[in-house]
């Protein structure tokens, strides 16, 4: 992935979650323009910056996910045994009655 669209898709996952005025995007766009001549300055890894950068992406593709999934199923309450093997398509086997 070229510099340009891992910053264009950081910026858009910041805009899902932050509005545009937020002290993220401004970080971002710091970072990219210290490190737009070369990735070494600082005395950093050739591809460091560019591995920094697809790691929060990934971390925040990853957070905004995990949050949909959590608000998907938040609030079904706890289940019973039965109830949750039937969710899985299990039975459970039938309970033993010394009286019959």
């Amino acid at each position: 992935m070229s510099n340009a669209r891992l910053y264009r898709r950081l910026l858009n996952e910041l805009s899902i979650i932050y509005t545009k005025d937020a002290p993220a995007f401004q970080y971002i766009k710091d970072q990219f323009r210290q490190y737009q001549v070369t990735s070494e300055k600082y005395c950093r890894g050739r591809k460091e910056m560019h591995h920094m950068g697809e790691t929060y992406l990934t971390l925040l593709q990853s957070q905004r996910k995990w949050d949909e999934i959590n608000d998907m199923y938040k609030g079904r309450g706890e289940h019973d045994i039965e109830t949750s093997a039937n969710l899985v398509g299990l039975r459970l086997p039938k309970t033993y009655d010394p009286s019959k």
